[in-house]
């Protein structure tokens, strides 16, 4: 669900698992009330997890034409980018009482 904020993720859930209204109000909940902890968790293991996928990267690369790498820059690029605003968001969110 990387990239996914607990609004979208919800959306998610209610449209795969044809939540009814209550259901999905309940899934929004339980991942409101659970995102502090799960912060936590993903501060703890953000740099690990960056350096397995900056190595990833660094393998595909290796076998990446020149074009194909600048595209694939671009793709990594807007990864990056989308899950900074969705770290802005749930940051943003955290601190609403």
């Amino acid at each position: 669900m990387a990239g996914r904020t607990a609004a979208t993720y919800s959306g998610y859930l209610k449209h795969e698992l044809k939540l009814d209204p209550a259901q999905h109000d309940s899934v929004a909940a339980i991942l409101h009330r659970r995102r502090p902890e799960m912060r936590a968790i993903m501060i703890t293991i953000r740099p690990q997890l960056d350096s397995a996928r900056a190595r990833v990267a660094d393998d595909i690369r290796a076998i990446l034409t020149p074009a194909q790498r600048e595209a694939y820059q671009r793709l990594l690029d807007r990864d990056r980018a989308e899950r900074a605003r969705a770290d802005s968001a749930a940051a943003a969110q955290a601190k609403k009482p």
